[in-house]
């Protein structure tokens, strides 16, 4: 298992395991005194949700500081860029004055953020952000009464676990408590052995991605007008591969950078190559590690406005049957099928139909390439490896390879192809990432 080490302090980590996302949700918004509104049930949930915290935060006890860190990372991070995260941690800590920069340092240091200290906070990879909420975590153990953590296990790799040992380690030697809160399995570090032998049952997909001078520059487009940003540049590679393809890399290598390049959500220059489909309509598409973003806080039925009568219909039909396959890989203990309304989506629906729903409808256009990327944010082990299979079962009849981003070994039984992302920062950038780096592809299988 992924999990704390032991040492003089391992008991003053508490690591309590939940089914879904939604329990696990509602146990951590209580351990932090309900500060977090729901993102799962429409905006106006969201704003009623805001609108009652902000009135009882009037009367807040000022004295209950706790520090924690979010399922996503990202939404307990404001300001610019890392450096200003951990400035504004410090001032709230009670840091002051030429303390102020050594304390930065040190915790960037610590958490191995000395390249990212001036990265635009909103080009940080997954792995890297939850490094940024636990260095700032870090620093707010100078003045917190306790930590709430979850799910870090979903974000960190392997080769950074120790980092959290770390930040349980500060509070632990200030007396004070953390709770780790995950979901089932999610620190679990081998093969899964739900998967072991479905790849053979699947059809054969094969597929090619080919680059040519590709490269990106990571800034805001407001930071490009006033900076001169990091350049990233992908060597040419081309490489034929077979579906299910699994990209591993450890946090910040520049997986989702990449999977962004292929699915145009990240504009870079270069040619790009996937399938044997250079332009058209037909292109590759992916799930987001954080899908209740990429839900952009719609309803289930709004995310089909902009499809056509035939197209929404087919992405409901796709959904019954991904829900029904999922179902069937979950020993039917999933339920969706019965929670759908009529001739749409589900009312109400759960993290796990979330992402059965954003899968069904990109399966439902002209799709080259279908990108998981870190399936597992937001499942437990069970429902993660049924869900993959789902999409992989549906994709494949189909004839749509899929890769897999992770780094994570739990999806190696699977694939049948392997990439690894290698990251190179440039020569002479010192302490920091303004000169840019290299992502270079591998194939290991």
């Amino acid at each position: 298992m992924f999990a704390i080490a032991p040492g003089p302090h391992r008991e003053a980590a508490s690591v309590t395991y939940y089914p879904t996302f939604e329990a696990r949700e509602d146990a951590f918004n209580v351990s932090v005194g309900r500060l977090v509104p729901s993102r799962l049930a429409g905006p106006e949930r969201f704003w009623a949700d805001f609108s009652e915290i902000s009135r009882r935060r009037l009367d807040a006890d000022p004295t209950a500081r706790v520090a924690f860190i979010t399922s996503n990372p990202r939404d307990c991070l404001a300001f610019a860029t890392p450096r200003q995260v951990l400035t504004a941690a410090c001032l709230r800590a009670g840091i002051s004055g030429s303390a102020i920069a050594a304390a930065v340092e040190e915790t960037a240091t610590t958490f191995c953020l000395q390249a990212n200290r001036d990265q635009p906070l909103r080009t940080l990879s997954g792995g890297e952000s939850v490094k940024l909420a636990m260095a700032k975590a870090a620093i707010a153990g100078e003045n917190s009464c306790r930590l709430s953590v979850a799910s870090p296990f979903s974000w960190l790799s392997a080769g950074n676990a120790g980092l959290l040992d770390e930040l349980v380690e500060r509070y632990a030697s200030r007396r004070l408590p953390v709770s780790v809160l995950a979901l089932a399995e999610e620190d679990a570090m081998d093969p899964d052995p739900i998967i072991g032998d479905a790849a053979a049952a699947f059809p054969s997909v094969s597929f090619a991605i080919r680059l040519e001078t590709v490269s990106l520059r990571l800034a805001t487009a407001v930071a490009m007008a006033t900076t001169d940003p990091a350049r990233v540049d992908f060597p040419d590679a081309a490489f034929s591969l077979r579906s299910p393809c699994l990209l591993m890399g450890d946090n910040g290598q520049g997986k989702s950078l990449l999977a962004k390049l292929l699915t145009g959500a990240m504009a870079g220059q270069g040619r790009i190559v996937v399938g044997g489909a250079a332009s058209g309509r037909c292109r590759p598409r992916m799930i987001f590690q954080d899908v209740v973003a990429q839900t952009l806080s719609r309803s289930a039925d709004g995310m089909l406005d902009g499809l056509n009568s035939a197209d929404r219909m087919a992405a409901v039909a796709r959904y019954r049957e991904l829900a029904g396959i999922c179902g069937a890989y979950l020993d039917g203990c999933m339920g969706s099928t019965a929670n759908l309304a009529a001739g749409g989506m589900p009312p109400t629906p759960s993290l796990l139909e979330i992402k059965l729903q954003l899968a069904a409808q990109r399966l439902t256009g002209d799709t080259s390439l279908m990108i998981l990327d870190e399936p597992d944010w937001g499942l437990s082990r069970r429902a993660a490896a049924a869900f993959v299979l789902a999409v992989v079962d549906m994709a494949h009849a189909m004839g749509i390879p899929v890769l897999i981003i992770s780094h994570k070994p739990w999806w190696t039984p699977l694939a049948l192809s392997r990439l690894t992302v290698v990251k190179d920062m440039a020569a002479g950038d010192g302490a920091d990432n303004r000169d840019g780096f290299t992502v270079r592809l591998v194939k290991e299988l």
